[in-house]
């Protein structure tokens, strides 16, 4: 059936999406710890 169809698109798109936002959500997070071991960081 072409709703239950639907649903499962909107699944997919949802869990990559999520992927892709919890990706870019770690890489900042690391990106922040290199930073903060840095000695001469002057912000």
């Amino acid at each position: 059936n072409h709703f239950g169809h639907n649903i499962g698109a909107m699944l997919v798109i949802a869990l990559f999406l999520g992927r892709s936002f919890y990706a870019k959500r770690a890489d900042l997070n690391y990106m922040e710890s290199i930073l903060a071991k840095m000695p001469d960081r002057d912000l």
